[in-house]
Formats: C-alpha cells, sequence, structure tokens
C-alpha cells in the first residue's frame, strides 16, 4: 500500500486495508476494535508474542501499574479508594498472562506473533508475497467456519 492507514490521517476504509500486505495489531489500542474485521478480509496479522508481551498490554490498563511503582512518585496516587498493587508481583503477571492467553489476540488461528520489533521486520521482509496471499485465504476460510458456527447457534 502507499499509505499508512493504520496510525496516519489518511482515508480509513477496507478499500485501503485490503490494499496492505498485513498488519501489525496492538491489543488495547483505539484500533483494536478492527480486529475481527481485519480477520474477516483476511488481512494477515502480527500480533505481540502472546507469552511475552501481549500480557503488557493489559496489565498496564489494570488499577496501579503505575500509581504504585515507587511510593514517592509525585504523579501517583496513594489513596485508599484506590486498588494499588506492585505492577511486577509474580502472581498478577501470571493472572495477565493467563487472561492473554485465552483472548483472540492469542488464540485466532493464522495469526503471527512476534517478540520485538526486529523479530517483526525479520518476519516481514522474509514472507513472500505467494505466503501473505495463502495466509489470506486461510484467515478467510477460518473466519467463515467461525461464522458458521455461530449462525447454526444463533438459529436455534
Amino acid at each position: 500500500s502507499d499509505a499508512a492507514v493504520f496510525g496516519g490521517s489518511g482515508e480509513r476504509s477496507f478499500e485501503k486495508y485490503a490494499a496492505c500486505l498485513a498488519a501489525v495489531f496492538l491489543p488495547k489500542t483505539p484500533g483494536q476494535l478492527l480486529f475481527w474485521d481485519l480477520y474477516a478480509i483476511g488481512l494477515p496479522m502480527y500480533v505481540p508474542d502472546p507469552h511475552a508481551l501481549l500480557p503488557l498490554y493489559f496489565a498496564k490498563h489494570e488499577p496501579g501499574w503505575v500509581t504504585n511503582k515507587w511510593q514517592t512518585d509525585p504523579l501517583g496516587a496513594q489513596g485508599p479508594d484506590f486498588a494499588t498493587h506492585q505492577p511486577y508481583e509474580l502472581h498478577r503477571w501470571d493472572a495477565w498472562r493467563a487472561k492473554a492467553l485465552l483472548m483472540d489476540y492469542a488464540t485466532a488461528p493464522h495469526l503471527q506473533s512476534f517478540r520485538n520489533v526486529a523479530d517483526l521486520l525479520r518476519q516481514l521482509y522474509a514472507t513472500t508475497l505467494l505466503e501473505f496471499r495463502a495466509l489470506s485465504r486461510a484467515m478467510q476460510r477460518s473466519h467463515r467456519r467461525h461464522i458458521e458456527v455461530a449462525s447454526s447457534f444463533w438459529r436455534r
């Protein structure tokens, strides 16, 4: 595609999205509402690694993620009504990882994942046009099956 449609100020339409080879999808951002739409049109998506990175997208929105990071943080809320916790507690990390591994961003078939920007760029560079097209067709088939299952459930 000749334009950045996700973060730029250009027109955002399915025609523009379909002209892209792939999308980098970051959950817990305004673009998260596009996940199943992009999946349905078969736009290959690269998501943060479900085990290593995806939990961070959910952890950062938890109460206390920043507020109790440092006891002397002048921007932190230390009030008793705010459920603060230390953000790096192991049991919290395991809970975020468990939550992340149950989400569509981790379970939908044919998603590609990356561990860092270098890994993402390596994968994008190494993927051929034929591989992108095959991935797109696989995503569209998977989405059709998903719709068939959901439709049969709601027709009962």
